[in-house]
């Protein structure tokens, strides 16, 4: 039914787009952003058709923003994730974006290595985020950017996420100024009221690199095998991680690419004896504590691979 109202629509949208770049009018660019991303989706391939309209503006708004205050970083992050959008409606018209796309992934790489981004800043989760939405569009052919983000992109999975119990009355300010969910406890006797404090940002990023890795690794393929003990190593950290479902469900699903990205089958053995034990433990654990289905039947899954 959109497509009857596409033309209008993105006539509307462009013109309200350059208004909103040649007035600086945050506002406007952030709603802009968040329905140009909605529309992308929604339409897919046809997308193409107007791909070249909203992209040069885009590729300006990236570029040019400081990202230094508040908003500005708001905007910046929304420019990413809506740039990643777009692209991955076209995915299938790869001659479409590919320059872009080496222009856009240049400029992310920078910024995520400058001393601009502190390890728990928001634009880590956009930009970790589109590193997956382009692995998806490129295949194979994204192995090139490897060398110079799975540090990062692993470093982001292995992030610290910060949980503090305090006082009511003694929450530092510097927690008020991140985005930290809080609950209250009140322990009456035992200690009055207390503040139960997550690093929520922190937690969002996690669970993005999570993702990503587990994205990355199976749309390279046998690409990703100079990475795989590296990778090893920070995965298996998090098959138990009580925080979140989603972090375990990508790290466990992320030991099948690794097993099918391995060049020797020496190298496959030693995966399945790195993890076998602690996918044997998990398993136990699970069966005593509760049912958590997922794990039980990727584990299966694992399992027969090898038989």
């Amino acid at each position: 039914m959109l497509l009857h109202y596409t033309d209008e629509l993105m006539l509307c949208l462009m013109t309200l787009f350059t208004k909103s770049l040649e007035e600086n009018c945050y506002p406007l660019q952030e709603e802009i952003l968040n329905v140009l991303s909605m529309v992308a989706v929604v339409i897919g391939d046809n997308f193409s058709n107007y791909y070249n309209v909203f992209m040069p503006g885009l590729k300006q708004l990236l570029m040019s923003l400081p990202g230094t205050t508040p908003k500005q970083i708001t905007i910046r992050t929304l420019t990413i994730e809506c740039i990643g959008f777009l692209v991955s409606s076209i995915k299938n018209n790869t001659s479409l974006f590919v320059e872009d796309l080496n222009l856009i992934m240049k400029f992310l790489m920078d910024l995520q290595v400058s001393n601009q981004l502190s390890h728990d800043d928001p634009h880590h989760q956009a930009i970790i985020s589109v590193y997956a939405q382009f692995s998806t569009c490129l295949k194979e052919q994204f192995a090139t950017f490897l060398p110079n983000i799975m540090g990062n992109v692993l470093q982001a999975l292995d992030i610290h996420v910060d949980f503090n119990l305090q006082d009511e009355t003694k929450v530092e300010e510097k927690q008020q100024e991140k985005k930290m969910a809080q609950a209250v406890f009140d322990l009456k006797m035992l200690g009055g009221k207390k503040i139960l404090s997550v690093n929520t940002d922190a937690l969002e990023i996690k669970i993005n690199a999570a993702n990503a890795v587990y994205a990355i690794s199976k749309n390279v393929k046998k690409a990703y095998a100079p990475f795989v003990e590296q990778t090893k190593m920070v995965i298996s950290k998090y098959l138990d991680y009580k925080y979140s479902k989603e972090i375990r469900k990508c790290c466990l699903k992320t030991i099948h690419n690794l097993i099918f990205a391995c060049e020797y089958e020496n190298q496959m053995a030693e995966l399945f004896n790195f993890f076998t034990p602690m996918l044997l433990a998990e398993i136990q654990n699970i069966l005593k504590i509760e049912n958590r289905t997922f794990f039980l039947i990727t584990s299966s899954t694992y399992f027969i691979l090898f038989l």
